[in-house]
């Protein structure tokens, strides 16, 4: 089990923080879910009934890997790979140099002792085998590390569908999606293509009826449980901020805008800032190149740019190669 790993470095390292890959989130155990709770406000779960859980996505571990150093908290952070067909997981950063490069096979299990350390002998934990981790990053063509994380992609298309496309679409666009929602079993379709008729349903028609919602409550539900970065909770941030209903102040009728904010959007589903989109600064020696955009950020700018040109049959063919 996970939870196995973060117990043994925990032990052998006095460790505070273990996150561990699974999928596209990194697991947090424990106290570490509670630390989590109580410094950002995260919701816990107890998913095995066994021990309370957090997460957070792939997208954010810098941010968090950086928190750590600079708030002097001991980690490790446990990376998600995959050689010859295999899984294991690798310990790619951490606050002790002690760990990094450690190997956790599949079925590494760690029974906790009051006086020592005891492994089963099933797997063994490998230390210093740089080589491993080069195969692992070889022979990932297939795998969710590498690419545009699905967390990403499932935000790309509800960006698309909520804004950019909802911005151009006609009656006929609307009526497919609408179809869509009515008959979502279908053969050949995927979760992306839902999502993106729920959203330019919402787009076009904010408040109008629970359907597409619900769409994207279940879809974010099974993709991202109840974590508390999942796309819906993410999409209702934006609704809050940037949908106004029509609403009544003393004698007055105040008409809200359906318009979801561009800008908004970019920063709660990516983490985009003002400075992304800058060319320039004033450094110290005067006006100077900003600097350039982080690898991630240029690959969701290109993928909505792509995605962009396209028409309603045109986009759920691309949405089918996520």
């Amino acid at each position: 089990m996970l939870i196995d790993i973060k117990y043994y470095l925990q032990d052998e390292f006095q460790l505070d923080l273990v996150p561990i890959q699974s999928g596209v989130y990194f697991n947090l155990y424990e106290e570490n879910a509670e630390f989590f709770k109580e410094t950002w406000d995260f919701r816990t779960y107890n998913q095995t009934q066994l021990y309370i859980q957090a997460g957070f996505p792939l997208a954010r571990s810098d941010f968090y890997s950086n928190y750590f150093s600079e708030n002097a908290k001991a980690f490790a952070i446990v990376e998600q790979r995959k050689v010859n067909g295999e899984i294991i997981r690798v310990v790619t950063d951490s606050s002790h140099d002690g760990c990094l490069g450690l190997v956790f096979e599949r079925y590494f299990e760690y029974k906790r002792t009051s006086s020592s350390l005891e492994i089963e002998e099933v797997e063994e934990v490998k230390e210093d085998i740089p080589e491993i981790v080069e195969v692992a990053i070889l022979e990932t063509t297939d795998d969710i590390l590498y690419g545009i994380d699905p967390y990403d992609l499932r935000r790309i298309t509800l960006f698309h569908g909520l804004i950019a496309f909802a911005s151009s679409a006609t009656a006929s666009d609307l009526q497919k999606a609408m179809e869509m929602l009515n008959t979502p079993l279908l053969p050949g379709r995927n979760h992306y293509q839902l999502i993106f008729a729920a959203a330019l349903i919402e787009g076009l028609n904010p408040h109008q009826n629970l359907g597409p919602r619900q769409v994207l409550k279940f879809w974010s539900d099974d993709k991202e449980e109840n974590y508390e970065d999942s796309f819906f909770n993410q999409f209702m941030k934006l609704v809050d901020s940037g949908v106004t209903p029509t609403h009544v102040e003393g004698h007055a009728v105040l008409h809200g805008t359906n318009i979801f904010d561009k800008w908004k959007a970019l920063e709660i589903f990516f983490e985009f800032q003002a400075y992304d989109f800058q060319d320039v600064e004033f450094g110290e020696h005067g006006w100077q190149a900003a600097a350039p955009l982080e690898p991630r950020k240029n690959q969701i700018l290109d993928e909505l740019s792509l995605l962009r040109p396209l028409d309603f049959e045109e986009a759920l063919e691309r949405f089918v190669s996520y």
